[in-house]
């Protein structure tokens, strides 16, 4: 639903948008949709989808004229939409990075390079594990603050 909104530079009617996600879920295209599989779409994205997404303040629905938009909170959203990539930040890049920088320095610190020349090795490594520490981190700490519990009453 967002994908499409977000690829769509009108407002698009929910019968429309039902239709389109009916020829994906059925892997079929749009002219071979039969009205059941729109139908069963249209009535959980009426039903369950809009009303949720509207009251993030990530759609709009004009209910006079069928239409949705994305609004402001859908840039925090679409980040992470399979469309457009894993939803996933690339951790295994950046540790890569980190495994690249670290060895330049750790090789130039112990052949006396240039400024390295005067750091000892102890400190360098101990500036390698900081930086893997401060990365694995922030690595666990993004993936935690988009694990949410979904609306509702809390089950004890």
């Amino acid at each position: 639903m967002l994908t499409y909104l977000a690829n769509s530079p009108d407002a698009v009617t929910l019968q429309d948008l039902a239709r389109k996600i009916a020829a994906r879920e059925n892997n079929c295209p749009v002219e071979d949709v039969t009205q059941k599989q729109q139908k069963r779409v249209y009535v959980s994205l009426y039903q369950t989808h809009v009303a949720r997404l509207s009251e993030a303040g990530v759609i709009s629905y004009d209910d006079s004229s069928g239409h949705l938009t994305l609004q402001r909170r859908a840039s925090e959203v679409t980040p992470y939409l399979e469309e457009n990539g894993s939803g996933e930040r690339p951790w295994p890049w950046y540790y890569l990075a980190v495994v690249g920088i670290s060895t330049i320095v750790f090789v130039a610190t112990v052949f006396d390079v240039g400024p390295f020349a005067t750091i000892s090795e102890t400190l360098v490594v101990i500036g390698i594990i900081l930086a893997f520490t401060s990365l694995t981190v922030v690595n666990i700490y993004s993936q935690r603050s988009f694990i949410r519990e979904p609306p509702g009453p809390r089950k004890h």
